[in-house]
């Protein structure tokens, strides 16, 4: 079950509040994908701010991620729901459908996430023209900041 989902849920169970269909989230066995499903749309019941509008938020993305339209767009979740997405050349943090922040270019030709926490995005950059990357960078995850690693003039 997806870290997201069973963060809400346990905090409706520390709180003492059950849902039924909360029993799927307790199930030992986990969960097959109808199930999962079923859970997720009852927690987005509950939790409508989490919900996500796809239509704005591909618009968005096409607006602040233009190497989108050439590469595939990777993305991460942090805890506070909040999304971590690469187009390759950029890294940006999206609440919603919104942009909280987009970095400027810190790449030659490809991005990989490695983790998100509440203070770091943390990721290897493309930019030695090897099949591997070659540049660790660290971001700050309330600013987008570059901490560690370089930025690339477009």
């Amino acid at each position: 079950m997806p870290v997201k989902i069973q963060n809400l849920v346990n905090r409706d169970l520390d709180a003492g509040i059950w849902e039924d269909g909360y029993d799927l989230a307790v199930n030992p066995a986990g969960l097959d994908h109808a199930e999962g499903q079923e859970l997720l749309d009852m927690v987005l019941k509950r939790y409508p701010d989490y919900k996500i509008d796809k239509a704005p938020l591909l618009e968005s993305i096409d607006a602040n991620l233009p190497q989108s339209y050439f590469e595939g767009v990777l993305w991460m979740v942090a805890d506070d729901g909040t999304f971590i997405l690469t187009d390759s050349l950029r890294v940006a943090r999206y609440r919603n459908n919104s942009p909280v922040w987009v970095t400027p270019r810190i790449s030659f030709d490809g991005i990989e996430l490695v983790s998100v926490d509440s203070e770091t995005v943390r990721g290897l950059a493309f930019l030695g023209g090897s099949n591997v990357p070659d540049s660790p960078f660290t971001l700050d995850f309330e600013t987008g900041s570059v901490l560690e690693g370089t930025t690339i003039r477009d």
